[in-house]
C-alpha cells in the first residue's frame, strides 16, 4: 500500500524561446530555461552536483538501508537543497526530472515506511510538488506505482508567482526510512527495508526581468554673466 500527493503542472520539453501561432515574431517572449548553481545541506547523497549539471545520463543519488534488529526504530533520512539560480529573471515554471522507490522485507509484527517529497520554496514556506509514501514494495516498471508516481524517471512541474525573482527559488529532495515497530528478536530481527531517489535534473523556465528605467536628473540652464 503506498499513497502520493502531487501539484498539477504542465510537463514537456523546454524550448528557449516560443512563438505563439498568429502573432508576429517580435512580440514572442523570450525565454530560457535556469539551472541552480549550487547545492547545499547535503546529507547522504552521492554525487549532488549531477542534478545540477545539464546532463540528462547523470544523477545524484539517495541509498538508504534499515534492519530491524541493528537499527531498530531509528529513521534515515537522504536530503539536498539546489538553489543560486541566476538572479535577473523572472520564472515561470518548474520542473524536476525524478524518481524514487522501495524494497521492503519486513515479516511478523514489524513496521516500516519509505517517503520522498520534491518540494520548493519561494520563501520561507515549503511548498510540495510531489511525494509518495510506501508501506510495501513499490511496483516494477514500467507499471505506475499508483497512478501517479511512475518508477520510472519523469517530470513533474508546478506554476511559480509572477514576478518572482530568480535568486529567491530553492528546491529540495528528502527520502526517508526507518521502522514504526521493529521486533528484534528471532528472525524478525532480520527484516529490512531499500529506499532510493534519483535527481536528473532541475531546471526553471524564466523571462529576462524587466530593465528598470534610470531617472535622468534635470539639466540645469545655463548662467547668464551680470551685466555691469
Amino acid at each position: 500500500m503506498r499513497s502520493s500527493r502531487r501539484v498539477r503542472g504542465r510537463i514537456g520539453t523546454l524550448a528557449l524561446s516560443a512563438v505563439l501561432a498568429g502573432v508576429p515574431a517580435h512580440a514572442a517572449t523570450k525565454t530560457f530555461t535556469l539551472r541552480p548553481q549550487q547545492t547545499v545541506g547535503v546529507t547522504s547523497v552521492d554525487n549532488p552536483a549531477n542534478a545540477i549539471d545539464d546532463n540528462p545520463a547523470t544523477f545524484a543519488a539517495i541509498s538508504l538501508q534499515r534492519v530491524c534488529r541493528d537499527h531498530h526504530e531509528q529513521v534515515q533520512r537522504g536530503t539536498v537543497t539546489l538553489d543560486q539560480f541566476a538572479p535577473g529573471y523572472r520564472p515561470t515554471r518548474l520542473e524536476v526530472n525524478w524518481t524514487a522507490g522501495s524494497v521492503f522485507a519486513v515479516m511478523q509484527d514489524n513496521k516500516a515506511s519509505v517517503s520522498a517529497a520534491v518540494e520548493f520554496s519561494t520563501g520561507q514556506k515549503w511548498q510540495r510538488l510531489e511525494s509518495a509514501t510506501w508501506t510495501t514494495s513499490s511496483k516494477n516498471c514500467p507499471m505506475m506505482s499508483d497512478g501517479s508516481l511512475t518508477c520510472l524517471d519523469h517530470s513533474v512541474s508546478a506554476g511559480l508567482p509572477v514576478g518572482l525573482d530568480s535568486a529567491r527559488l530553492r528546491v529540495r529532495v528528502t527520502l526517508a526510512a526507518g521502522f514504526s515497530e521493529c521486533q528484534a528478536a528471532g528472525m524478525s530481527g532480520v527484516a529490512n527495508l531499500v529506499a532510493h531517489a534519483k535527481i536528473y535534473d532541475v531546471r526553471v523556465v524564466a523571462q529576462k526581468a524587466p530593465v528598470k528605467p534610470v531617472a535622468k536628473a534635470a539639466a540645469k540652464k545655463p548662467s547668464q554673466p551680470k551685466t555691469p
